[in-house]
């Protein structure tokens, strides 16, 4: 695979070469509960009894492309077959199964839903799993959910959703990465691009290479504003005339062919500038599915990928204008590389807050998961952080 920034997050090759299991870290100190008594009159035929109305989050878990259960349960059980110690992967990478490992009381419905109980905080988790575009939509616009994206940034585009990827030929186990989910969609509804990047961005030629999906690159006759490019992937000092006519990429292109766009060197060499913007993407053909068309309500949305905060922050924070305060509008991103571990992992440290927080700010709950997974990180040698 030619993307190291796209690979590192899925490399489910290195399988077995080292360890699979996050180290273990001392549990947080537990303190007491405090509980509500409810107390029987006299003369009532009653006993005391405890009040048990935990509240109830709700974590959405949106899987994008190559990120799907099915998809890391399919790469396990092919490695398994020569080697059958692979399968302790499967309670490693899929959500929420993945999580018996570390919580063995959580009840787990069906291959996508989960209940957990934490008394401590007197919080009931509730935990469901998604892996299409719409759905994501709908998760963002939902009063009071913690949605947490893992997928791929898709070079700072946005989230990027895709079904399950038929097997690849070529790579026995593997899947076949070819196609249009990487950009516009085969169905634009549910898949393909959730745009929440720049309005420009610098992509690689050796991505188009890979994954040969329909894109829009930018004509030269259209001005292009250094801040509204991504400068963690291409320098804005770069852009010069390129030709495409005639080329390999002549075909991925969806406009009419132009005869000049703006080339630029990226992070993994020669590139194209393409339209990335995370507003305004609706044509006639493709709908408007992306960041600015969507009336954000989740109470906190972790953004799980390449590079989030680089990528994203700036978008949402400052242009989308998703703001917090006390009680509402957290967001989390990352700082590197990302893992495929990383949403077991902070999910578990949503579960491990040791006090109760039931009915109150989030807050205190959501920097405590930041900082027990960054220390989770931290000891597996991994320089990526939650920021």
């Amino acid at each position: 695979m030619a993307i190291d920034r796209e690979q590192r997050s899925t490399d489910l090759d290195n399988f077995g070469k080292g360890p699979l299991f996050a180290p273990v870290l001392p549990k947080p100190i537990l303190k007491p509960l405090d509980v509500h008594v409810a107390r029987a009159a006299a003369n009532a035929l009653k006993v005391n009894v405890v009040n048990t109305n935990f509240e109830i989050r709700e974590l959405v878990v949106a899987q994008g492309v190559q990120f799907h259960n099915d998809d890391f349960e399919r790469k396990i059980r092919f490695l398994a077959q020569s080697d059958p110690a692979e399968l302790a992967g499967l309670a490693q990478f899929t959500t929420p199964v993945g999580l018996l490992n570390d919580f063995p009381d959580i009840v787990i419905r069906d291959d996508n839903n989960a209940v957990f109980i934490s008394d401590a905080q007197r919080v009931e988790f509730r935990i469901r799993v998604i892996n299409t575009k719409d759905l994501f939509k709908t998760a963002l616009e939902t009063p009071g959910v913690h949605l947490i994206y893992s997928g791929h940034a898709r070079f700072g585009r946005g989230a990027c959703f895709a079904p399950d990827l038929p097997p690849d030929p070529a790579e026995p186990g593997g899947q076949d990465l070819t196609g249009n989910n990487w950009e516009m969609g085969t169905d634009p509804v549910k898949f393909g691009l959730f745009r929440m990047g720049h309005p420009f961005v610098g992509v690689p030629f050796v991505e188009m290479d890979e994954h040969k999906y329909r894109m829009r690159p930018v004509p030269t006759s259209v001005k292009v504003n250094p801040a509204d490019m991504d400068k963690a992937l291409a320098n804005p000092n770069s852009l010069r005339p390129i030709i495409l006519r005639g080329t390999r990429f002549e075909s991925f292109i969806l406009d009419p062919v132009v005869d000049t766009y703006w080339g630029c060197t990226t992070v993994h060499g020669p590139g194209v500038l393409l339209f990335a913007d995370f507003q305004n993407t609706a044509t006639p053909t493709f709908p408007s599915t992306d960041l600015g068309a969507t009336n954000i309500q989740c109470r906190c949305f972790t953004v799980i990928a390449c590079e989030t905060f680089d990528h994203f922050h700036q978008i949402l924070r400052k242009r989308k204008g998703f703001t917090r305060t006390e009680t509402e509008g957290f967001a989390y991103f990352t700082s590197d590389l990302s893992d495929i571990r990383f949403v077991r992992l902070y999910i578990g440290s949503l579960f491990e807050f040791p006090e109760r927080n039931d009915f109150k700010s989030w807050f205190p709950s959501l920097e405590f998961a930041k900082t027990r997974t960054n220390q989770k990180l931290a000891a597996m040698a991994n320089k990526c952080r939650i920021v």
